[in-house]
């Protein structure tokens, strides 16, 4: 059995790239969604003094800031399980690549999801005999481009914490071998001999 070969281990650097990579791209994803279903704001905009919000949308704001809010948190828990799918891989530069790549795809959401969700910014819009009600884009905040590498880390350090190898149950390297099934350790065998029962050795007089 140990003069088998033993299966070539992917890159790990590449396994890091791809991960980092999937995190960019889930921004893309998350923007649109998060464009379909944020609510817009109305405003009035009148002819001769500033835009006014409608008294009724007030809480679109913060709707809107919750529903990204929720999306970031799922997209960063299921990175982080889909990460740590990849056994070979699992260490903190896999870590670094997960966070680093679901926070360039919270800044890509963030800068396409009010362009794809349409609008007019009432100070765009001047009325010119009567106030218009103009429907802005939904509101968002750049303190949200961390919910999702946070979420990446925090599950992805819980399940590396939580696991009971040391090794986090990677395989070995392409150059270590595993010990025959057969093979006893030095320490195996100090534990056989120290189990094995001993009689006493007889002792025959000379002459006997």
């Amino acid at each position: 059995m140990s003069g088998l070969p033993r299966p070539k281990v992917p890159s790990r650097n590449l396994a890091c790239a791809a991960v980092a990579g999937v995190g960019v791209l889930s921004g893309l994803g998350q923007a649109v969604l998060w464009a379909r279903i944020a609510p817009q704001e109305r405003w009035v905009a009148y002819v001769d003094s500033d835009p006014l919000s409608l008294p009724t949308e007030s809480m679109h704001r913060f709707t809107a800031i919750g529903m990204f809010a929720l999306i970031s948190l799922v997209i960063g828990i299921v990175l982080a399980v889909a990460a740590w799918q990849i056994r070979f891989a699992r260490s903190w530069q896999l870590l670094v690549s997960a966070g680093l790549g679901a926070a360039g795809g919270s800044a890509l959401a963030l800068w396409l999801g009010p362009i794809m969700a349409g609008g007019e910014l009432p100070v765009n819009v001047h009325p010119v005999d009567q106030p218009v009600i103009v429907s802005m884009p939904p509101s968002i905040s750049w303190t949200l481009v961390a919910v999702t590498p946070m979420a990446v880390m925090l599950i992805y350090t819980f399940l590396a914490a939580w696991h009971p190898d040391p090794d986090l149950g990677r395989p070995p390297a392409a150059g270590v071998r595993p010990p025959d099934a057969g093979a006893v350790t030095g320490a195996q065998g100090a534990d056989a001999l120290a189990s094995m029962p001993t009689a006493p050795i007889p002792i025959i007089p000379p002459g006997g």
